[in-house]
């Protein structure tokens, strides 16, 4: 097994930030429940505040929130019903190409 780069290791100092992931995965066997430990583990491995997972929905053709940490409720309703239209998804283009997206919202 290839070991990660160095790049790909949490602030922390700790595992990959796949293996944080995989962690957080392991101790649950519900799928909505998998997807929230992912959020929660992405925002403590990358470090970051907040972490969305979005997926295409096509019967109302929009992406949609299917898990999420440290969004603040009355954001995440919001997002829950509207979502991203076609085309208007943040970073759409760079995913369809491969590459990953970040999204940075003010200065800390």
């Amino acid at each position: 097994m290839a070991r990660p780069d160095d790049d790909a290791r949490p602030a922390s100092g700790g595992g990959s930030i796949l293996e944080t992931v995989l962690e957080a995965m392991r101790h649950t066997t519900v799928y909505p429940e998998v997807l929230f430990r992912i959020c929660e583990a992405l925002t403590q491995a990358v470090p970051c505040d907040q972490a969305t997972i979005y997926v295409w929905s096509r019967r109302r053709r929009a992406y949609l929130p299917v898990a999420d940490h440290g969004t603040p409720p009355e954001v995440a309703r919001d997002f829950l019903r509207h979502g991203y239209a076609q085309g208007a998804f943040p970073g759409q283009d760079a995913f369809a190409a491969g590459r990953a997206v970040t999204a940075v919202s003010g200065v800390a």
